[in-house]
């Protein structure tokens, strides 16, 4: 019943936002500050792999190319696979892909799991910011599963991913109702109560 109700006073095409989606915001923003902190985890990486130390080798190979033998600190622009990688050890060669891969991986995602918690939030913040909430946290454990010596093959990387893709799922069915409610679209499949 409380669908219905909420389909017929969607029809008029008024909606106001209470103090609750404020939160929805917070989420919202969270989300993206948690992906930035994990891009500057993974610069930590970097800068200890590509150290100063390790470029040295390269130097003279880029005066050669380039005419001046400043190497940029974290080892750009290879980005794990590239020429200065080929002369890691193997450890630091799948250390160096696994932070990468946590913060691409995130920044992939970010497309996706930002506008589904703004529509979604429009109808059911307390939901959507506990989805939200639950998104972080499978974030949390999937990045921290990666860091560990098992990498992807870490249980508690699985698990993150798991929370992550069910919250996200989660909030994806409630975007598209929310969108259906909102393009007027004949809600078949929600009936009355007899």
């Amino acid at each position: 019943e409380i669908w219905l109700v909420l389909t017929l006073l969607i029809s008029k095409m008024s909606v106001h936002l209470g103090k609750a989606y404020g939160g929805v915001l917070l989420v919202a923003t969270a989300i993206g500050a948690q992906c930035q902190i994990i891009g500057e985890i993974s610069n930590t990486y970097r800068l200890r792999i590509f150290h100063q130390q390790f470029l040295q080798q390269f130097q003279s190979e880029h005066a050669n190319n380039f005419g001046y033998s400043y190497l940029s600190m974290y080892g750009y622009p290879d980005d794990g696979n590239g020429r200065y990688s080929d002369k890691l050890p193997y450890r630091d060669w799948v250390r160096l892909n696994n932070s990468k891969r946590t913060y691409v991986n995130y920044v992939e995602q970010l497309g996706f799991i930002l506008p589904n918690i703004l529509i979604s939030g429009i109808f059911l913040p307390r939901y959507t910011m506990f989805l939200g909430c639950t998104y972080m946290i499978g974030r949390f454990m999937y990045t921290s599963g990666y860091y560990e010596d098992e990498g992807a093959q870490s249980s508690m990387r699985m698990n993150g991913s798991r929370i992550t893709n069910i919250s996200a799922t989660l909030l994806l069915i409630n975007s598209l109702y929310t969108g259906l409610c909102f393009s007027r679209i004949p809600l078949w499949f929600i009936k009355k109560a007899p």
